[in-house]
C-alpha cells in the first residue's frame, strides 16, 4: 500500500470553531509501513477520549508491523487531549513492542494536553531524523514529548516547542546502548521548557554506553 492522507473537511470541522471527535474505544491502529499522514489544516480538529469511555487507551497510534520500519508518518495541524494513555504514538513495528525503525516522523502545529500517559512518544529499535516543531504538551501525566530507541537514537529536531506542567520532563531522549547524537533544541526563542512545572525540562536517559555528540 502507498502513503495514506487523512484529511478533513472544514465545513464539518470549522477552523474557528473546532469539532471533536470524542472516542469511546481505542481507535485501530494505523499500521501501515508506507506511513500514513493526518492533517487538520484548513479545518478545526480536535480528537479527545470521550469522558463516558471506562477504557484506557492511546490517541492515535502509528505502526508498522513486526520488525518492519515505518516512514514518512507526518501528524499536523490536530489537538489531542484527554486520554488516559498517551495522545500521539509513532511505533517502529508492532504496537505496543515497537521492535522496528523509525525513520522521518514529522509532529508540526499539534496540541497535547491532559493526557494521562505522555503527550507524544516516538518509539523503535532506531529512530532517525524525528522533526516536532512548534507543539504545545501541557499538563500531561508523564513527559510532554518522548522520543527513546532501543539501539540507535539520533537526527532528533524539536523546534518552536512549548512545555508546560507535565508530569515528567518537557523532553526526555532516551537510547540503550548506543547513541543519541546530533539532536537539536531552541532553533528560535519560541522553544520553552524550563520553569513552567516541568518535572524536568530536558532530561537524556545516559545508560551504559551511550554516546552523547552536538
Amino acid at each position: 500500500a502507498g502513503l495514506d492522507t487523512i484529511a478533513f473537511d472544514p465545513a464539518v470541522f470549522p477552523p474557528g470553531d473546532p469539532a471533536a471527535i470524542s472516542l469511546l474505544t481505542a481507535p485501530p491502529v494505523l499500521a501501515d509501513p508506507a506511513g500514513t499522514i493526518v492533517d487538520g489544516a484548513g479545518a478545526g480538529v480536535s480528537i479527545r477520549s470521550s469522558p463516558a469511555s471506562m477504557m484506557s487507551f492511546d490517541g492515535l497510534v502509528f505502526a508498522s508491523g513486526s520488525g518492519a520500519p515505518l516512514a514518512k508518518v507526518r501528524v499536523a495541524n490536530v489537538s489531542v487531549t484527554e486520554f488516559d494513555g498517551t495522545a500521539i504514538v509513532v511505533c517502529g513495528g508492532a504496537y505496543p513492542t515497537c521492535d522496528g525503525d523509525v525513520v522521518k516522523p514529522i509532529v508540526e502545529n499539534v496540541v497535547a494536553i491532559a493526557n494521562e500517559a505522555a503527550g507524544l512518544r516516538i518509539e523503535g529499535r532506531d529512530v532517525s531524523k524525528a522533526r516536532i516543531a512548534n507543539v504545545v504538551a501541557r499538563q500531561n501525566g508523564q513527559a510532554g514529548v518522548r522520543v527513546q530507541a532501543t539501539r540507535t537514537l539520533g537526527g532528533t529536531r524539536i523546534e518552536g516547542y512549548t512545555a508546560v506542567a507535565n508530569g515528567g520532563a518537557g523532553i526526555l531522549l532516551g537510547s540503550n546502548g548506543n547513541t543519541v547524537s546530533n539532536n537539536v533544541f531552541g532553533s528560535d526563542y519560541r522553544i520553552t521548557t524550563g520553569n513552567l512545572g516541568n518535572h524536568d525540562g530536558i532530561y537524556i536517559n545516559n545508560k551504559a554506553s551511550n554516546i552523547i555528540q552536538s
